[in-house]
Order: structure tokens, then C-alpha cells, then sequence
């Protein structure tokens, strides 16, 4: 089973992240995807008024980064 980033990237979702922290645009297929997932996640705002969703510890890119260290 993917996990919750690579199923991100599948869907065609936009993300972005701070170090390990996933950010998913705020969409009702991000948030299918969460619930479907039962993964919790924080809501807020960025400066520009865009709403996104964090999922902590699930940007799976700086995990694969610290594995190779």
C-alpha cells in the first residue's frame, strides 16, 4: 500500500512541505484521501489566504533524504 505522500502524487494533488511535515491544498480529494487514509491532520491559512492541510511526519522525501545519511 502507498503511503499518504505517494498517494498524494497519484491523485495529482498539490502539496508542499516544511522538512518532514506534508502540506495538501485544502480540496474535498484531499480530504477523501485523508479520511479514507484515517489520518489526522491540522488545518491552516498561508499568507496568500490558500488553505492547506498538514499531516505531520509525512512528507516521505526528507525520510528517504535522512535514510541515505
Amino acid at each position: 500500500m502507498k503511503n499518504i505522500y505517494e498517494q498524494c502524487v497519484a491523485a495529482g494533488l498539490e502539496i508542499d512541505h516544511h522538512e518532514s511535515d506534508l502540506y495538501i491544498k485544502d480540496c474535498p480529494a484531499a480530504r477523501d484521501l485523508l479520511g479514507k487514509n484515517e489520518q489526522n491532520f491540522d488545518e491552516f491559512e498561508d499568507s496568500k489566504d490558500i488553505k492547506w492541510l498538514e499531516v505531520p511526519f509525512a512528507y516521505q522525501p526528507f525520510w528517504d533524504k535522512k535514510a541515505k545519511i
